[in-house]
């Protein structure tokens, strides 16, 4: 199958952007994110696990309940990173194959009248 220009430049932007999509991820699980992206901004590629074990919480003396820091255990969540790196270049590719089949819909309608 030969491929056109703007086709191969789709394939070229569908890469990229899934490359983007995993650096992002990669860079939120093992990296500082903050230092990178602006602080504000909350990643969701993360999921952050309780771990079984809460040796820093302590009971309250008042209450009973359990109070402290949570240790936590960092693990990617895959379904939200295929959703990101997928959706957006299907919906793309969708959206301009539509508009190129409309465009010749109509140019072909200009025609033969």
């Amino acid at each position: 199958m030969k491929l056109n220009g703007w086709q191969r430049i789709g394939v070229v932007a569908t890469a990229l952007w899934i490359v983007a999509v995993i650096t992002v991820a990669s860079v939120e699980r093992w990296g500082n994110p903050a230092s990178v992206f602006s602080s504000e901004y909350v990643f969701r590629f993360v999921e952050h696990i309780p771990t079984a074990e809460q040796p820093l919480r302590k009971p309250d003396s008042k209450t009973g309940e359990l109070r402290g820091p949570t240790q936590v255990e960092a693990s990617l969540s895959p379904l939200p990173i295929l959703r990101a790196a997928l959706v957006p270049p299907l919906a793309a590719w969708f959206l301009a194959y539509l508009v190129v089949w409309t465009v010749q819909w109509v140019k072909k309608g200009l025609k033969t009248s």
